[in-house]
């Protein structure tokens, strides 16, 4: 989820256009070079099946991946600047829907993808004090001890997982705490507008996690901030 909240890849896609960027150094460079030379070596020995260097079939594989096997069988003409840029917004678009899978097959994502579905930077990153920044990023991500998130370390099942701050039998998740429970009623009538109070739902609950309102933001990051410290 941090990646999700800071808009960032994973390691892998920086590890891949490096790799890729050095790799057309060496077959765009000098013959005479010594990396030239293995090189050629290299992709002799993998073209005949004698022996394939694992850096080899990387550098092909990413490229077979990215729908690029063309440079792959014919790299010595080319637009090195057109690839570097063509490769890195492919490599891009697939970790993000690899990011989107994840996000949806994690059960711990329950919540987190009810109002997440691009990967970029957060705003209120940005715009909020660190001390409300910590707070709303922390109950975004599921980073506190309300029972649906503390109930999963106990092997509690998600059913049992319910509020012990009010009777409303309910499981005690996010969207309980933020729209529901009475134990917080007057906090929420204090931070919350109107709007979002009456009628909740999970496209209110959307649209509140991703305000771009300053003010908005701010009164959500300490009703956030009061929800969390009740269960410390």
């Amino acid at each position: 989820m941090a990646l999700g909240e800071l808009g960032r890849h994973k390691i892998a896609k920086t590890i891949e256009m490096r790799m890729i960027s050095f790799w057309l150094r060496i077959i765009n460079g000098s013959e005479r070079k010594l990396s030239f030379t293995i090189y050629k070596l290299l992709r002799a020995l993998h073209d005949k099946g004698i022996y394939s260097s694992p850096w080899i079939l990387k550098i092909k594989n990413i490229l077979d991946s990215s729908g690029m096997s063309y440079i792959w069988n014919d790299p010595y003409d080319i637009n090195i600047p057109w690839v570097k840029k063509t490769l890195n917004l492919r490599l891009s678009d697939m970790y993000e829907q690899n990011w989107l899978s994840e996000v949806y097959e994690n059960s711990q994502c329950k919540n987190y993808r009810i109002f997440k579905s691009r990967l970029v930077l957060e705003k209120y990153l940005l715009s909020l004090s660190n001390r409300d920044r910590l707070s709303l990023c922390s109950f975004r991500c599921g980073n506190t001890k309300i029972p649906a998130i503390a109930g999963r370390f106990l092997n509690i099942d998600l059913n049992d997982r319910l509020c012990e701050l009010c009777t409303s039998g309910s499981i005690g998740d996010e969207f309980h705490y933020l729209f529901q429970c009475t134990a917080f009623k007057s906090d929420r009538e204090h931070f919350l507008k109107r709007y979002y109070r009456v009628g909740p739902n999970t496209l209110k609950m959307a649209q509140l996690l991703t305000t771009r309102n300053k003010r908005v933001q701010r009164n959500l990051a300490t009703f956030c901030s009061i929800i969390s410290n009740r269960f410390k």
